[in-house]
């Protein structure tokens, strides 16, 4: 369900990343409503989020990756059909995406997150 995205142009604003979730391997980015999330650990990234725009795309971009976009279910989180996006890397390594995403009330979620494998 990956694929490349397009140009990320018009981005407004920068909300600051805050680790969040049980596990201190976990970053996220967050606004009134949203958040977008990422987990590191045992060589693998795990991408989640909830109170985003449904049918919207999340774009997770990384200059050596490229750029992953994700596609909002309906009910504004990142599972799709009950599995989320989740991307098998090096064990050992640290990884910045550039994240752009819209949550439910049209309020761009913007920023880098920085998790390691």
């Amino acid at each position: 369900m990956w694929r490349v995205a397009g140009g990320l142009a018009g981005v407004l604003s920068v909300v600051a990343a805050t680790g969040c979730g049980s596990d201190s391997g976990t970053m996220c980015l967050r606004s009134d409503a949203g958040e977008v999330c990422a987990e590191g650990g045992d060589g693998r990234i795990e991408f989640s989020g909830s109170g985003l725009e449904p049918g919207s795309e999340v774009v997770f971009d990384n200059a050596e990756l490229g750029p992953i976009a994700l596609p909002v279910d309906a009910d504004g989180s990142l599972e799709i059909d009950g599995t989320v996006g989740v991307l098998a890397l090096f064990a050992g390594n640290e990884f910045t995406f550039a994240v752009t995403a819209t949550d439910d009330q049209g309020a761009p979620i913007v920023g880098d997150i920085t998790v390691s494998t």
